[in-house]
């Protein structure tokens, strides 16, 4: 607890894989940078405060919980959290805002995201409050804001995406919208990096839109304007593709599915809109598994199963379905083929002695097996064409190659 404030003691909270966060569009276009995984850390525990409170409360929320949530490795996790809870304390906020009800300009504002984050080892949680000064910004926000869901922004790969994808959720209804490139170095914080658009480009833009138009319910097309010779300017033309609201319908039985699926798509459909699941089989379920792969139609599947087997989910098909729309298993796919490739580096490391380079028991032998295999494809397509024989044929010539190999030595 800092220096100066009254004890109290912090408020137990659970993980909530449906949290929201209402964000005020100062914020939104506020100057700040974070890394990939600071940025889920703090969306996450935005997320779970209590938005209606006349000011912001201590909270405190099991490690575990969270890690799982932010989808951080369960090998590591606990040490991350530890570290991103001691940068995230130092990191600051610059952003322009109306100071006072009554006033005329706008003043900059310069703070840190919290009060204070504590990593308590004893009960394995992190109790933390957020900076009074962003209490507007986050509490009772009526107006000028953005609304979103937590759960989908832990996915991103970009550290970018969040960021550009708050702004787009801002500029939907304003769009096309165009935006200086400085300016967006400036909020961004990349004024000392990037300095050239090729890279901006590159780094910046092209991943963040590719995996906001692949995973939010945006579509997104970004058009680079030039001043003179040199790129200056961007223009954001921006399409909502699915109702942001989950509407939930009633099961039409008689639905005609498209003649090109195949078998699993067909057992994927079924099992989706079964009783047990219970969704609705509207547009969005059709387009849903007619454009997307196996693997990861099947692990946003299992990811929400697993979710829901461990209690963490109250209104399944929901719940389902935005796991569906947020790709919430892509993380859970990516580890899993990870841990395939582990694997079969663990398999391929027997083969060979890392000090000497040369190879081990069990790398001769799979040499070995390998040679007698090439061998043995070898005598079949040398032989594909041979007539074949009887058995007394087959083991007197046996016999005769036998006895002139015995009279060679």
């Amino acid at each position: 607890m800092p220096r100066g404030r009254q004890a109290r003691p912090a408020k137990e909270i659970m993980i909530n894989e449906e949290a929201t966060i209402k964000m005020r569009n100062e914020v939104v276009n506020g100057k700040y940078h974070l890394p990939l995984l600071e940025m889920r850390m703090l969306m996450a525990l935005a997320g779970h405060i209590s938005k209606n409170s006349e000011g912001f409360e201590c909270y405190s929320i099991p490690v575990k919980e969270l890690a799982e949530f932010m989808m951080l490795n369960e090998t590591t996790q606990y040490t991350v959290i530890r570290k991103l809870a001691r940068n995230l304390r130092r990191r600051e906020l610059f952003f322009e805002w109306f100071a006072r009800p009554d006033s005329k300009k706008k003043s900059w504002l310069t703070t840190g995201w919290f009060d204070y984050i504590m990593y308590d080892d004893e009960t394995m949680s992190i109790e933390y409050q957020f900076a009074s000064k962003i209490e507007p910004m986050l509490l009772q926000v009526q107006k000028a804001y953005i609304q979103l869901q937590c759960k989908p922004l832990m996915a991103f790969k970009c550290m970018y995406s969040n960021r550009l994808l708050m702004l787009i959720m801002e500029w939907e209804k304003i769009q096309p919208r165009k935006i200086s490139i400085d300016e967006l170095r400036d909020m961004f914080q990349l004024t000392e990096k990037y300095k050239l658009y090729a890279d901006f480009k590159r780094f910046v833009m092209e991943p963040a839109i590719k995996e906001i138009n692949a995973m939010s319910d945006f579509t997104v097309r970004v058009t680079p304007l030039k001043t003179g010779k040199s790129y200056t300017h961007y223009k954001f033309y921006i399409k909502r593709k699915v109702k942001a609201t989950i509407d939930i319908k009633p099961m039409d039985t008689d639905v005609e599915l498209p003649s090109e699926w195949q078998d699993w798509q067909r057992e994927a459909y079924k099992l989706l809109t079964s009783d047990q699941n219970g969704l609705a089989d509207d547009e969005f379920l059709i387009q849903y598994i007619s454009k997307t792969e196996k693997d990861l139609l099947d692990a946003n599947i299992e990811y929400a199963m697993q979710q829901r087997a461990e209690g963490k989910v109250r209104k399944w098909p929901a719940y389902l379905r935005m796991a569906l729309q947020g790709n919430y298993g892509f993380n859970y796919l990516i580890s899993k083929r990870e841990q395939q490739l582990e694997e079969e580096k663990r398999r391929n490391a027997l083969l060979v002695d890392p000090l000497t380079g040369e190879l081990t028991r069990e790398g001769k032998l799979a040499e070995q097996t390998a040679a007698f295999n090439a061998e043995q494809e070898k005598f079949r397509k040398d032989n594909e064409d041979v007539e074949p024989m009887s058995t007394d044929e087959a083991l007197e010539k046996l016999h005769s190659l036998m006895k002139m190999l015995n009279e060679r030595k």
